[in-house]
């Protein structure tokens, strides 16, 4: 009887892990991504200035919530944004998009088959409102699963970095950054960071590597964000030796110099002292620059806390950083519109290429 009683358990317990395992995702640490672009699509033309734009889109939910897993605690209100602010939300992102004009755009947070935004594709929802030069694009998944037990979710997730392009991406890949070393059913079915990489063919036979991430938010304790900026220097160092002109944009949810200690007591306990996106700023070219950040700081600030105890901007964590082959000609948030949109603002910056490439 006790003998049948532990096999009965164990069985049991087996089924949950192998129901764990196959609600979730399991990407390999570098895997191809398919991709969106017409035989006829335009190709880079180094001559030209470039435009790229990064914006964590927030999942299309708009402001006026303050969601369940903001403060460090889940004591958000707010499980879900309604179904009206979704659709004006994407409606007004794709207006600043039109309104700038920008020949590449990274966004993080698209939701899609999310049972919070109601398992709607938002990538395929924001391209049919824009013009239809945008047709390159290429996304992956760092956030899926078909059914999160969480009481605030108990249905599927799904999120995604997302690339779209005015020129042709004739590659696009998913490289895999390390996760929170916590256990193993909190790891399957948790947010998966991920760097996105595509290639875009030049007119003159060569290519300009572009990508997107979205660094770790909840990683308090852990040396998670510290491993993954040391991935993407190794990554973008590796271009640089191989002469490949690069930029890579996104929420990076680390600070630049300077700004931890202008935080309020209970937001520093989601940064470490010392940032660890100094390492960025020791070996590459960063926007907003240290001298853009002293020159005028409020201007840079891209972050704008859902907490309603917090009133204003108070935060940069999105960055364009890209390599010597490019030059910034001139880089803007766009707070006044963005933030209506999105906790965070868009990062726009214009590049030439120099001689280098």
């Amino acid at each position: 009887m006790i003998i049948n009683s532990i096999i009965f358990l164990s069985l049991c317990v087996a089924a949950f892990y192998l129901l764990v395992f196959l609600s979730s995702y399991h990407p390999k640490r570098d895997q191809e991504e398919a991709l969106f672009s017409p035989s006829d699509a335009p190709i880079l033309n180094k001559s030209n200035p470039l435009n790229v734009m990064t914006w964590n889109i927030q999942f299309m939910a708009g402001r006026g919530y303050h969601f369940w897993f903001e403060p460090l605690d889940d004591s958000g209100p707010d499980e879900r944004p309604g179904r009206e602010n979704i659709f004006k939300t994407i409606q007004d992102v794709a207006a600043i998009i039109k309104n700038e004009a920008p020949d590449i755009v990274l966004l993080q947070e698209v939701d899609d088959g999310a049972k919070r935004t109601d398992y709607e594709d938002q990538l395929q929802a924001l391209l049919k409102l824009l013009p239809e030069n945008y047709s390159s694009h290429a996304s992956c998944f760092y956030w899926k699963t078909r059914f999160l037990p969480h009481p605030k979710v108990m249905g599927s997730t799904g999120m995604k970095l997302s690339i779209i392009s005015k020129y042709k991406i004739e590659r696009a890949t998913r490289h895999s950054l390390p996760l929170v070393p916590k256990n193993w059913i909190v790891q399957q079915l948790g947010i998966k960071r991920a760097l996105l990489e595509t290639q875009l063919p030049c007119s003159d036979d060569t290519k300009l590597v572009v990508m997107n991430t979205h660094l770790e938010a909840f990683s308090q304790g852990y040396d998670t964000l510290q491993r993954q900026v040391e991935q993407i220097k190794e990554k973008l160092l590796t271009l640089d030796k191989e002469s490949m002109p690069w930029v890579i944009g996104g929420d990076f949810n680390l600070l630049p110099s300077g700004q931890y200690e202008q935080l309020d007591e209970e937001s520093r306990q989601e940064f470490q002292a010392k940032s660890e996106l100094k390492l960025l700023y020791k070996n590459f070219s960063v926007l907003p620059s240290a001298q853009q950040l002293a020159e005028d700081k409020k201007a840079w600030l891209t972050y704008s806390a859902n907490n309603p105890a917090i009133k204003q901007p108070d935060r940069t964590l999105d960055y364009l950083i890209h390599s010597h082959s490019l030059s910034c000609q001139k880089a803007t948030v766009n707070q006044i519109d963005g933030f209506n949109c999105s906790d965070h603002a868009p990062l726009s910056a214009e590049f030439r290429f120099t001689s280098e490439a």
